[in-house]
């Protein structure tokens, strides 16, 4: 049986082993950011000038740092839904294929 293909945001179609090897990838992405952003943005900026004597481009990108740790728990929280309808949706399709292929009958090669 041929694995069940999805299309992802009407653009791209996935199985399901590219789909969970696609979320593999993008939570291993989430968690080095997350380190990077540990590791060194606190050391960093330390070494800034304070804030209110930044322009207004180096304030927007303070307080965008600051927030990184909020923005990959909204994402790693939008990824984990997304993963629960998505592996759903890929049961459903297979359960479907499964049951279609069981139900139809099989014609044997000369007999009519």
């Amino acid at each position: 049986m041929e694995p069940v293909r999805i299309k992802m945001y009407g653009l791209v179609w996935r199985t399901r082993r590219g789909y969970l090897t696609y979320s593999v990838f993008e939570a291993l992405c989430l968690v080095a950011f997350w380190s990077f952003w540990f590791l060194g943005w606190p050391r960093w900026k330390q070494t800034l000038r304070p804030l209110r004597e930044q322009p207004a481009f180096g304030r927007f990108y303070i307080q965008l740092m600051d927030a990184v740790p909020w923005i990959l728990l909204a994402a790693a929280a939008y990824k984990l839904i997304e993963l629960w309808v998505v592996l759903r949706r890929f049961a459903l399709k297979e359960a479907a294929a499964r049951d279609a292929a069981t139900s139809t009958p099989k014609v044997s090669a000369g007999s009519g």
